[in-house]
């Protein structure tokens, strides 16, 4: 069952910790390193995470917490959430598909592959615009992260992030860097992050990760679509 859960988008840590709670009902956070075996702040992590996603509920005893699994009915609500993002990608997907002189595609890997396409960003001088996953650039690419961003506004180079809301405190991070603007949204973008900049999209998801640049001026004016449509929507980040 941890596979089919990981299917669908949770986590390996994130599976272990619903389906105990399943299982054994109500417990501490003590009671769920125990029976899951993971490190507290692994397991931290993870609940909050599976609370983003309304898969458990937190009670509060004074100052103990406890957790308890919701229905695996809300499972098939995550599922047509994911259907809905995936339809109003489509339109830039099926563009891949057109008949016309095919995009180029360029696929990376890794934490040297991160910082190819942070310096490519760069390079090209063009407004940065990302929908970003917590769980790839923020946790893979490091300190390298903060240095590209730096190097980014010292060359005058806009940056336009949505996170969701979950991950506000990455966006107060990165909204300390001149010329960077945050905003975010409720959704969950689970673990894929969407570059745009110029002529050129990129995708970064999966654990490794696995990175995909795709050089065309259409597709990376479908993606900006679905970028503008989610920023309209998002809340501005208010600077501290």
């Amino acid at each position: 069952m941890e596979k089919l859960l990981q299917d669908m988008g949770l986590s390996r840590n994130e599976s272990k910790i619903y389906l105990a709670l399943l299982k054994y009902g109500t417990m501490r956070l003590k009671d769920v390193t125990k029976t899951t075996n993971l490190h507290r702040q692994n397991a931290l992590d993870s609940l909050g995470k599976l609370q983003a996603k309304g898969l458990i509920g937190v009670a509060f005893e004074g100052k103990r917490r406890y957790y308890s699994a919701v229905a695996p009915t809300r499972l098939k609500v995550i599922l047509e959430e994911k259907e809905r993002k995936l339809d109003s990608l489509l339109p830039a997907l099926l563009s891949l598909n057109e008949n016309r002189e095919r995009p180029k595609i360029d696929i990376f890997s890794g934490r040297e592959g991160l910082k190819t396409i942070l310096d490519d960003e760069i390079s090209t001088g063009e407004t940065l615009n990302v929908i970003q996953s917590s769980q790839t650039v923020e946790s893979l690419s490091g300190g390298y992260l903060s240095i590209s961003r730096e190097r980014r506004w010292r060359a005058g180079i806009r940056m336009r992030i949505i996170y969701s809301k979950k991950d506000e405190r990455f966006g107060r991070q990165a909204g300390k860097y001149p010329k960077t603007e945050v905003r975010y949204v409720n959704d969950d973008f689970g673990s894929t992050t969407i570059d745009i900049f110029g002529d050129r999209s990129v995708l970064v998801f999966g654990p490794e990760p696995t990175i995909v640049r795709i050089t065309d001026a259409e597709v990376a004016k479908r993606f900006m679509q679905f970028f503008e449509m989610n920023w309209k929507n998002a809340k501005p980040h208010i600077r501290q």
